[in-house]
């Protein structure tokens, strides 16, 4: 069973970009919902789920176009 992801806040997403702070972060609130966060200047909201027992992401759009509430 995978561990509950805390719920992370506008404020605390918003964080993660200054500095940076590479790779996935489970932002919590929905199952499965991450901030990428890329190296250079790009953050990307992904979806992981399963699907007939194969996990897939969805990409939900960038940040900050697409807000966390929006994401959630």
């Amino acid at each position: 069973m995978p561990r509950k992801a805390r719920e992370l806040t506008a404020l605390e997403v918003s964080r993660l970009l200054k500095p940076r702070k590479p790779g996935l972060h489970m932002v919590g609130g929905v199952i499965g919902l991450g901030l990428d966060v890329g190296g250079g200047e790009s953050a990307s909201w992904i979806l992981r789920y399963k699907h007939g027992g194969k996990r897939s992401d969805a990409g939900l759009g960038s940040y900050p176009t697409v807000p966390l509430a929006r994401a959630r």
